[in-house]
């Protein structure tokens, strides 16, 4: 097969039709994200023996779990969760359909780990005080059978449960699906439950996916069932209600009851989702609401309302309504050339069900929704207004093209947002008036105006000027966390990933997708950015335990596996990932959004965990909870404060954690990450990194992460401070000073749309001047000098602060104790001896409130 996802090769197996191909992995290694054997890996529409459009489906995983429901309900006890996947050991053909029969693979294997999941529920049991231990096999044999019937698009997925002990068991049948990520999912959900922060969704009848540009859809729901999606780790395990009320009962190995069986259908169509609804609706009766369902065909047409021409490529949705009366959509279709939708929906045996229709087209203001009852679907001609378009360009102050992200507003909601990469183009933009808002990050001063888009020939025009106000020489701006289409809870392909980092200004970005070592170079080649931003290549060790782990500057090596050889993190400790990645060559080791911490109760005093017994963390009872041997830590991921709170203690503190690593010794560089899953905002906050040339292209990769690593780096969450000590120490550096004070000087800069009402001066990380800043609304806000008294080696940080909200265009948070910038340590050796002698561990004390007047 072809296609962004096609994964399939020698050693699978390929069922194959005239309608539809579906390719399941042989016994080995994967290159998946689904580390063993006998699952989907590919899955394609098939017109004239050829495919549809390109294989875009990504992996289907069948899953074992044992819970006590009541336990987690009433609870919310995760120790009752067993949750394992289905590891396949060998195949076997059941039938090649060279008969005309269906034909049928049979996949024989045993539950095993399903790690992300597994450390996920053992965190999880652990913070209630509850530990539960790692899982042991279930005592059970499983198989899967895969059954492609002649002229069909739905592949039949049985799994088979086989007790091999003497005692009676009981399983709960489940399973996973990545549709892929140039793809979109949607799916109905009756009602919605958050249990212990997890998203539960109750009631899917079905759950669909097409691709972005129409040339595919597929489906996927269980026989007879009633399903719920828990998402665990990033991935949605797809369990049916009725099955957690009432598991399979497996009886003693050897009796006629010892096997149990359930059935799940994956359905391919060659358009949309609809088209693969229909294939599956037909094989498998869905519940919804308690009740089966039938089909009612359904139709329509999407025409402009003044000239009747067809509006193709709409999308329309068939909604119902969910326990809290929200519209949620049942269907999806695209229209064709000719304006026109046709297929079949689901009719649940209510005849008085409200259903409605809507259509959504870029560029064309939506109809009115059309109500209808569920038993007479009419033929729907649904009229568009006129298309409108918006041409735009940005520029700079010398009038050069200028990447920039534009955001439409109405009302205060952001209507649509345009990635301007290029600086100038044409985006389809419904007529109506908008607040136009031009930003490009921190440094620019941002633009705005009122502009209306009319249904005429003529694109109403935006043109803007942005002026670079903030000045960063001498630095890069850096993210050094953000996902793209290789994650598999990402959608954003790769080049729309540089896209945005570019017009947000950043200009070095590093590729940490999960569980995949590769590079977004390819990204840079396809949308000619290379002048404004750089990429280095690294990975994002998703280990639930430990710790998420960010690598800067590995290379993939597929001689190690599939995607690039990423690490298997399952049952290392710290110090084992750390180990492994220096000796596949990773230039820098980040320790990600740290609650890790908190699980081995850190002690900030001796920089070592609390926490005695590895094994409550699922760890072998050797393992070592702690270790030194990273480079940076993430000081910052998001908007959160990093500064401990009275009202949670224990659960706050980043910057207290931080100061002690200095403080004993160890300086671990602070950085800011955005950790961006979407279209987004890349490097909001965002870390700058001294580096002697004003522009990424040609980087030096490992010039520029030896700076880094040096701690040459200003924490930016919307300005930018230069502090020097006696007029020539900045961040990174150590100076020389006998004489018990030193001269500080701070210069900080923003667009005055961001506020730095004050600054706060540590030593050692404890506050010793909190000061007003001179002109807290200007592009300078600050800029002087102080004497400082130091009288014995220190570390000096510096953290200023605002009271507003960025401006329109930027993305929103309550800055309440979140600091617009933080440097990274500035170190003074007063004895002489010529390096900075650490004052051990110690509490930090600060008080970070504004100053009076």
């Amino acid at each position: 097969m072809s296609g962004p996802q096609a994964l399939g090769g020698q050693g699978d197996y390929l069922l194959m039709n005239d309608r539809a191909a579906f390719i399941v992995t042989g016994p080995g290694s994967q290159e998946t994200y689904w580390y063993y054997g006998g699952i989907v890996v590919d899955a394609v529409a098939l017109q004239g023996c050829s495919q549809a459009g390109p294989e875009r489906f990504e992996e289907f995983w069948p899953l074992a779990v044992q819970m006590d429901l009541g336990r987690l309900i009433e609870d919310l006890d995760f120790g009752s969760v067993i949750l394992r996947g289905f590891h396949g050991k060998r195949a076997e053909i059941l039938n090649d359909g060279s008969d005309g029969q269906a034909a049928g693979l049979r996949v024989y294997g045993e539950d095993d780990f399903f790690w992300v999941a597994e450390y996920t529920l053992i965190v999880e049991a652990f913070r209630q005080g509850r530990p539960k231990p790692l899982t042991s096999p279930m005592g059970i044999e499983m198989y899967v059978d895969y059954v492609l019937p002649p002229d069909d698009e739905v592949l039949r997925i049985t799994l088979g449960y086989r007790n091999l002990e003497p005692t009676p068991k009981e399983i709960l049948p489940a399973a996973a699906n990545l549709f892929g990520d140039t793809t979109d999912t949607a799916f109905y959900n009756l009602a919605f439950l958050s249990l212990g922060g997890y998203p539960f969704r109750v009631g899917v009848p079905w759950i669909s996916a097409m691709s972005h540009a129409g040339d595919g859809g597929w489906s996927f729901a269980k026989n007879d069932a009633v399903l719920m999606l828990a998402n665990l780790g990033g991935v949605d395990a797809v369990l049916d209600v009725r099955e957690m009320l009432s598991p399979l009962k497996l009886g003693p190995a050897g009796t006629a009851g010892d096997t149990a069986t359930a059935t799940y259908f994956l359905s391919v169509g060659p358009t949309d989702a609809a088209s693969a609804e229909s294939a599956l609706l037909q094989a498998t009766p869905v519940v919804f609401h308690g009740s089966p369902h039938g089909l009612l065909p359904v139709s329509g047409i999407t025409l402009e309302e003044n000239t009747d021409a067809p509006v193709a490529d709409a999308t329309i949705q068939v909604q119902a309504e969910d326990l809290s009366g929200t519209w949620q959509t049942l269907h999806r279709f695209v229209t064709d050339k000719d304006g026109r939708f046709e297929g079949t929906i689901a009719f649940f045996g209510d005849p008085g069900q409200r259903l409605r229709v809507t259509a959504a087209k870029e560029g064309r203001a939506s109809p009115a929704p059309v109500m209808f009852q569920a038993s007479i679907p009419p033929a729907f001609n649904l009229r568009f207004g006129p298309e409108g378009r918006l041409a735009y360009e940005v520029l700079d102050v010398q009038n050069r093209p200028l990447p920039a992200r534009i955001t439409l507003w109405q009302a205060g909601q952001m209507i649509k947002r345009i990635l301007a990469s290029d600086g100038s183009g044409e985006a389809l933009v419904a007529p109506g008036t908008y607040d136009a808002v031009v930003t490009r990050g921190f440094e620019y001063q941002p633009f705005r105006t009122t502009l209306t888009v009319t249904g005429s020939s003529e694109p109403a025009a935006l043109r803007a000027r942005l002026e670079r106000v903030v000045d960063t020489s001498g630095y890069l701006a850096f993210d050094g966390h953000g996902h793209a289409a290789p994650s598999p809870d990402s959608q954003v392909s790769i080049p729309d990933r540089i896209r945005t980092e570019a017009t947000e200004g950043l200009e070095v970005c590093v590729s940490t997708d999960h569980e995949y070592i590769g590079s977004w170079k390819s990204g840079i080649e396809e949308t000619g950015l290379g002048p404004w931003v750089a990429t280095i290549s690294g990975t994002e060790v998703t280990a639930s335990v430990p710790e998420h782990i960010n690598l800067y500057g590995i290379e993939p090596s597929s001689d190690l596996g599939g995607r690039g050889g990423y690490l298997k993190w399952y049952r290392k400790d710290l110090a084992q990932i750390f180990a492994e990645a220096r000796s596949r060559g990773a230039k820098v080791i980040s320790l990600n959004h740290p609650g890790y911490l908190r699980l081995i109760d850190y002690d900030r005093i001796l920089g070592q965990a609390r926490l005695e017994d590895p094994t409550l963390l699922g760890l072998e009872p050797t393992a070592q909870l702690w270790s030194w041997n990273f480079d940076v830590v993430e000081y910052m991921n998001g908007h959160e404060s990093p500064f401990s709170s009275q009202w949670n203690p224990k659960g706050t503190g980043r910057f207290d954690d931080w100061m002690s690593f200095v403080n004993l010794g160890h300086p671990i560089v602070a950085v800011a990450t955005s950790d961006v899953h979407g279209l987004d905002f890349p490097g909001q906050p965002r870390t700058y990194v001294r580096y002697p040339a004003e522009s990424p292209q040609g980087l030096d990769e490992d010039a520029f992460l030896a700076s880094l690593r040096a701690g040459r780096a200003i924490v930016s969450d919307g300005a930018f401070a230069r502090v020097v000590i006696n007029g020539t120490a900045e961040p990174g550096d150590t100076v020389t000073d006998s004489d018990g004070s030193v001269n500080l000087g701070i210069h900080i800069e923003a667009i005055p749309e961001i506020d730095v009402t004050h600054f706060v001066v540590f030593l050692n990380c404890d506050q010793i001047v909190k000061i007003q800043t001179s002109d807290p609304d200007g592009i300078v806000k600050h800029d002087g000098t102080m004497t400082l008294s130091v009288p014995t080696d220190g570390h000096i940080v510096v953290a200023g602060f605002g009271s507003k909200r960025l401006p329109l265009g930027l993305e929103q948070f309550i800055p309440d104790y979140v600091p617009r910038f933080t440097t990274n340590p500035i170190y003074v050796d007063v004895d002489g001896n010529g390096v900075f002698d650490p004052p051990g561990g110690k509490s930090c004390s600060y008080d970070l409130a504004a100053p009076d007047g």
